[in-house]
């Protein structure tokens, strides 16, 4: 390098400087690597006690240039700058002296203090290792210790570390002294002011302009340099508010403090080579490191915490010491929630402490959260309300758990541990043969709880995806971060409580404990929100710490409090003794097409005949017959092409009755005039449906006393989920003999048909009516009027009734265990001798005598039957029974009751009714071809055939993706199925409003011949139909708008446009052509088989299935 070059090296050196320490605007072109620090500190000699100047130089990062052999040091005392060295030529050489050189210097003060510094220092970095060293080092001692420091400053030996040459340098002067970048002035005197400057001498003896200048120093009795108390001391978290993470923190104190980081604080910071930290158990006020340490303090680490900036604001890193517990050999246990107090103290270059910052209590974090609560159940209690000085019971759901205390932890989870310590926060144990000796081998569980959290669900699928809480505010992460809220903050989050939350109960309510045995401790809290109406919720519970930390969500505990109210029964008695024919508008059985519907509910017609009628008479008699016809069971439908055999146009007064016959063509009943267009019969007009039913009157307003020879029947007027059961009395007792099925969600007026009154008692009929609500609560009696029954007529072969079948229970003796079917019936005849049981197998039928059946206070018989354990069990079996009088003649067979024996029905209310899935509609299934490289798939049609309405048939001629094509078209040729999404503008931007599958839950199964079905798809229950915005550019520039669309990108269904050249597998192409949103089966097949799917659909809310569906049989190509 010229001297001209060094120069400007120099220069820009100069100007650098400055920056370092005044924070001057330098150029942009200068580097980090280029700036020197020049720094100045006053202290006191060891030796004499006297003020003395350290003056310290270097590079802020990098190292001295090689150019530079030196520094010139110069200082002036209120006049011209004199130069401080008068060896070698004023300057001090910018090189490390040899190792004695290094000895003497290290050594000149003579002082106890650095020196055993220096020492331990030293051996602190041989034990953990240097480069090439063993991992081990050498014991370093007085006696080499300079040649060891020596090898760590040279560039040139193999020991040498940068990184060590400049923490050693930093932390003794005497050290950087020996490398030529310090400088003690012991020269100044008292009441005087100096100023020192520092110039740089290349390897020509070429001095640059002054590189650094202190500012003045004045030399009195307070000018010795103690530097300010570091600011921000302060305990932090890094778990970075993650569950996963928490016990990150757990049992320890991270610490941290600010870093000044302004460009004026780098001279500050030059001067600081570390920071100490000390704690102490109690707070002892301001504290003056310089003075010495005083009793109860202690020093946290044992070596200074060198700090290269501040750390981040979050994470595992956002701290920059620890206190972990092991340098506390005295004073309280290290253990969560114990509380210390912490100083904080820098060190300057010369080893003195800045002041010491003010005492800041700090808290070991209890980063473990509570076990999961256990032994979660729900329980029916009464409570008794007090109103206007009478009480009534109300019915209340209480939640109970046990209480989380050392007591009952260990009856819970004890088996298989022993318990090496407890108290009333924590419990020790170590698993099978372990040692409580062994510290490796012991666990702890945290049993801190302040609290328990209840939350409510309407669903289970509400409950799974209640998640974690990390800052306490009964909101979960998700929800809070998905609302824009932070889910760190308990701050900031939504107003409000979460709808699920119920209630918090602290550990210690005593109102909330219920002893349940000694020392075991329950807690008990009544939800006074849950309404006895046969809603099912699910609850969960988290336990919170005294320092907020959650537990697990425990897993949701299924609760319902049934309505145990007692439904009225309102029942009639009605006789059926003639018919009727009534015309409405109703379009129930109606299907498209229909003119007429003719309803037969008696099951008497055979025939029908439409006649004109015309008016003008006080009688309308039938004018001529339009039509005439068979009926088609209960339901026969009149359309217009059966009109049109007749003509269209056929009569004028438009006045038309329906005339019902039955198989003997005797007239059953006739309906009342109605309308219909008699010039044009053969309109797509609807006129109505023709109903003939029987005609009955309440047996209350017949007169007392009268034969009853007609049929009868019990109306009961039922509600929702609510069944009845009618009883006829048989002696003084009341008797079952005819139930009446549970009702749907609407209920409604229900009647039954009282089958063969003949025999049912000698001389009057007398029946009861019981009502049952949905959880089987039953009515009293209510008893309707007794009506006397016409004597009937024997017959030879039958002299007696059939006995009544009344049920089939699964039974299990006492004591063994042994099971058995519980028959009961009733003989509606008398002189019955023996009964006749049949009990029908899957391969046989087999009969059994019964002589002396046991009747019970109501008349019925009972009778018990064993069951075969090898060959009975498992398998159904249908009981019928006939009865034999005296005279040996037999009556018809009973009803046939089929049953499976299972196990006893437990004595407590059981779970809600389970509807039965439902037949569904029939799909349509097919093999969707794709040309012959890619062969094809099978695919079920899920749209237009089950789904009439939909939007498909509204839009046909979508525009698709970029290109304004159409749905994409399947010919059979060439791929038909992509993953690709299909993007709808207008006129199809509002498609996924309304477009939707037939069924909105489901999972479809398929069956090969010969197989078994297969499940091939996972639960379906949502359609990837988005509807969104996208900005389109337009086509010349200039711009672009944003523009509605509707996004299909769906794994399993596809809408698209289908010819008949696709359609495969021997199915009709009509079935399943044209637009339709199909499901494609991605499973693997087997090529030639014959296949068909079952759909079973699910429900959204309870998961049950509601209804299952088969499609057509069809070939796998």
């Amino acid at each position: 390098m010229t001297n001209r070059n060094l120069q400007k090296y120099i220069s820009l050196l100069t100007i650098l400087s400055l920056v370092a320490l005044f924070g001057i605007v330098t150029r942009q072109e200068a580097l980090a690597a280029d700036r020197l620090y020049f720094v100045s500190v006053v202290e006191r000699s060891p030796v004499t006690n006297n003020l003395r100047v350290l003056l310290e130089w270097g590079a802020l990062e990098g190292s001295i240039p090689g150019e530079i052999k030196g520094f010139r040091l110069y200082r002036a005392t209120g006049g011209e700058y004199e130069n401080l060295v008068t060896a070698n030529k004023g300057t001090i050489p910018a090189g490390l002296v040899d190792d004695t050189t290094l000895r003497s210097i290290a050594l000149r003060d003579n002082d106890a203090e650095p020196y055993l510094k220096l020492l331990t220092t030293l051996n602190h970095m041989s034990v953990n290792g240097v480069p090439n060293d063993a991992p081990l080092g050498p014991t370093i001692t007085g006696a080499d210790f300079h040649t060891y420091v020596h090898a760590l400053l040279d560039p040139a030996s193999p020991q040498f570390d940068p990184l060590k040459r400049m923490l050693l340098m930093r932390q003794f002067p005497h050290l950087a002294m020996a490398a030529g970048l310090a400088f003690v002035d012991e020269t100044v005197t008292p009441g005087n002011t100096y100023q020192y400057m520092l110039t740089a001498v290349d390897i020509n003896d070429v001095e640059s302009l002054p590189i650094g200048q202190t500012e003045p120093i004045v030399i009195d009795g307070s000018t010795e340099t103690v530097l300010p108390a570091p600011q921000g001391l302060r305990q932090v978290e890094v778990n970075d508010c993650s569950s996963i993470r928490k016990g990150i923190d757990d049992l320890m104190i991270y610490l941290n403090w600010d870093v000044p980081a302004r460009p004026q604080d780098i001279g500050h910071n030059v001067l600081v080579y570390g920071y100490d930290v000390f704690w102490a158990e109690s707070d002892l006020g301001a504290v003056d490191l310089r003075q010495g340490i005083p009793a109860g303090l202690n020093r946290l680490n044992d070596q200074p915490i060198i700090v290269a900036g501040a750390a981040p604001a979050t994470g595992s890193d956002s701290f920059l010491t620890r206190d972990d517990g092991k340098s506390h050999t005295t004073g309280p246990k290290w253990r969560r929630g114990q509380k210390f107090y912490y100083y904080l103290a820098a060190l300057d270059i010369s080893g003195h402490y800045s002041e010491t910052s003010a005492p800041v209590e700090a808290t070991v974090v209890d980063g473990i959260a509570p076990p999961m609560v256990w032994n979660v159940h729900t329980e029916e209690v009464t409570q008794l309300i007090d109103t206007n000085g009478s009480q009534t019971s109300e019915p209340r759901l209480a939640i109970a758990f046990d209480q989380i205390n050392p007591v009952n932890y260990a009856r819970f989870y004890g088996a298989g541990k022993n318990i090496c310590s407890s108290d009333a926060t924590e419990v020790c144990y170590t698993r099978g043969e372990e040692s409580c000796g062994d510290p490796a081998k012991v666990r702890c569980v945290d049993l801190d709880v302040l609290e328990y959290r209840i939350f409510r669900f309407a669903s289970p699928e509400e409950a799974s995806q209640w998640g974690d809480d990390m800052d306490g505010d009964l909101w979960p992460d998700d929800q809070e971060k998905a609302l824009g809220f932070d889910a760190c903050n308990a701050n900031d989050k939504p107003a409000g409580d979460p709808a699920a939350y119920v209630k918090t109960i602290s550990q210690n309510d005593p109102v909330s404990q219920h002893a349940i045995a000694p020392e075991h401790i329950q807690m008990n809290s009544i939800d006074y929100a849950m309404q006895p109406d046969d809603h099912v919720y699910w609850y969960k519970i988290v336990a919170v710490d005294q320092n907020f930390n959650s537990s697990p969500v425990s897993p949701p505990i299924r609760a319902v409090l049934y309505n145990r109210s007692q439904p009225t029964p309102n029942a009639t008695l009605e006789v059926c003794s003639g018919y009727q024919v009534d015309h409405t508008a109703d379009m129930i059985e109606q299907v498209p097409g229909d003119s007429l519907v003719l309803v037969d509910e008696t099951g008497l017609a055979a025939s029908f005949a439409i006649y004109e009628r015309c008016t003008g008479t006080s009688h309308q008699e039938p004018a001529s017959l339009v039509i005439h016809g068979s009926t088609t069971g209960r339901v026969t439908h009149i359309d217009k092409k059966v009109l049109s055999r007749i003509g269209c146009a056929y009569a004028a007064c438009s006045s038309f009755a329906v005339y019902f016959y039955d198989r003997n063509g005797s007239q059953v009943g006739v309906s009342p005039s109605f309308y219909m267009d008699g010039t044009n019969l053969c309109t797509e007009s609807f006129y109505g449906t023709i109903t003939l039913q029987e005609t009955c009157t309440s047996w209350g307003l017949s007169k007392p006393g009268l034969v009853n020879e007609g049929p009868s029947r019990v109306c009961v007027d039922l509600g929702a989920g609510e069944s009845a059961r009618i009883y006829h009395r048989i002696g003084d007792s009341m008797s079952p003999f005819l139930s009446v099925p549970q009702q749907g969600a609407t209920g409604g007026n229900v009647c039954e048909n009282i089958p063969v009154l003949e025999g049912l008692s000698s001389a009057e009929l007398c029946l009861g009516v019981r009502a049952f609500s949905s959880n089987h609560v039953g009515s009293a009696m209510r008893y309707l009027d007794c009506q006397e029954l016409p004597a009937a007529a024997p017959e030879p072969e039958k002299t007696i009734p059939a006995p009544m079948m009344e049920g089939v229970y699964s039974k299990e003796e006492q004591g063994t265990g042994t099971p058995y079917f519980e028959l009961r019936w009733a003989a509606p005849g008398e002189g019955a001798a023996l009964f006749v049981l049949a009990v029908k197998g899957q391969d046989d039928t087999r009969y059994k005598t019964i002589w002396d059946a046991a009747q019970d206070e109501s008349g019925q018989f009972v009778y018990q039957y064993s069951l075969d354990q090898a060959t009975e069990m498992g398998q159904e079996l249908c009981f019928k029974m006939r009865s034999m009088n005296s005279a040996m003649a037999n009556s018809d067979w009973s009803t046939e009751i089929c049953e499976t024996w299972t196990a006893t029905e437990d004595p407590n209310l059981p779970w809600p009714w389970v509807r039965e899935p439902a037949a569904g509609s029939e799909f349509t299934a097919f093999y969707l071809k794709e040309g012959a490289t890619l062969g094809g798939r099978p695919a079920i049609v899920m749209s237009r055939d089950l789904a009439a309405t939909t939007l498909l048939t509204v839009y046909p001629l979508c525009e698709s993706g970029t290109q304004a094509q159409q749905i994409q078209t399947c010919t059979g040729s060439g791929q038909c199925m992509d993953d690709s999404p299909d993007e709808f503008r207008l006129p199809c931007a509002t498609l996924c409003d309304t477009l939707q599958p037939a069924l909105k839950s489901f999972i479809v199964y398929r069956q090969e011949e010969g197989r078994d079905f297969v499940q091939v798809s996972p639960l379906i229950n949502r359609f990837a139909c988005l509807r969104t915005k996208t900005y389109v550019f337009f086509p010349m520039g200039g711009g672009g708008e944003w523009v509605d669309q509707s996004i299909i990108q769906d794994p399993f269904l596809y809408l698209r446009n289908l010819e008949d050249t696709v359609i495969g597998g021997g199915v009709d192409p009509a079935l399943a052509n044209g637009v339709r949103l199909i499901f494609v089966d991605r499973y693997p097949f087997r090529s030639g088989s014959k296949a068909r799917y079952k759909i079973l659909a699910i429900d959204d809310r309870s998961g049950e299935i509601i209804a299952e569906h088969q499609t057509n049989w069809f070939i796998l190509q």
